[in-house]
Formats: C-alpha cells, structure tokens, sequence
C-alpha cells in the first residue's frame, strides 16, 4: 500500500448553519477560529502568506493530539464554497507514514436542503509506509472533531461569519 494514493470520502451533516457561513468559518477564518473553539489545545495559529485578504497558508502549532500541522490552501472558492489544500507535517496523525494529504473540500445543501461538508482526502504515504485503514480512520475521527467543534460553536455563536 505505500506505492499508492489512499482515497477516502466522507460526507458530514452539519444542520442549522447558513451554507457560506459554515464555509467562511471552516475554510476562511479558521486560521481566527481555532484558538477560540481548542484555546486549551491551540499555542498559535500562523498564517504563512496571505493573497486577497484570505489566507492560503497556516500553520497550526497545537498541543496534544495534533501538535504542529501545516495546511495550505491551494485553492479557495468562497462563490462555490470549495476548497482545494494539503495537509503536511501530519506526524501526530499517522506517525512517519504519510508524506502529505490532499484534500478536496464542499460545502452544499443535501437533498433535504441541509448543509453537508464534503471532503476527499488523498493520503500520500511516504516511501515504504504501511498506512493501514485503521490508522486513517482514527486520524479521520481526529479531524472530524474539529469539524464538530466548529458546527458547536457556530450554533453558540451566532454573529460569528454572520
């Protein structure tokens, strides 16, 4: 399995929030939201470069469980509300197995008009890596808390990306 790209699709239902709201606060203003919603887990958020107001690179310095992580957004989209970015440095994740992450991101209604976050992630593991399914489901549920973290706040926090 180290030779190929491991694709995984998820789909998360996010009620109750505005479609371009949950996008600005998942995809723009995370870089502001983060220290916010883990300040226990959160030391900084830097921002590496910045184009147009938005940023296209952060860097997440975070204790505990995902330490130093740098996420660059390739792509923002914020009419379509799509995002194109790769995780790297994802050590606390899957240890020294994956090299970077490419992942492909939507924010759309579901058939019964709610919002749903929908993610692609490629897994590009290292040179003779054993990247396993259950490794990239446990750093999958990881993630997907920070996903529920930031739905929880939204809902408590009305004016926030309003």
């Amino acid at each position: 399995m180290a030779d190929g790209i491991i694709t995984v699709n998820e789909e998360i239902p996010c009620p109750g929030v505005a479609l371009a709201r949950l996008f600005r606060a998942m995809f723009v203003e995370i870089h502001t939201l983060l220290p916010q919603i883990t300040p226990m887990a959160t030391k900084s958020v830097d921002s590496l470069s910045e184009s147009v107001g938005e940023p296209t690179a952060n860097h997440y310095k975070v204790e505990g469980s995902l330490h130093n992580m740098t996420w660059k957004l390739e792509e923002i989209d914020s009419e379509n509300l799509t995002c194109k970015g790769t995780f790297f440095d994802c050590e606390a994740l899957w240890g020294d197995k994956v090299d970077f992450i490419f992942n492909e991101a939507k924010i759309e209604a579901s058939d019964d008009g709610r919002p749903v976050f929908k993610v692609t992630r490629h897994f590009h593991p290292k040179p003779d890596a054993n990247l396993d399914k259950e490794e990239i489901k446990a750093g999958i549920e990881t993630l997907r808390g920070g996903s529920d973290f930031i739905h929880a706040y939204l809902h408590e926090n009305p004016h926030f990306c309003a």
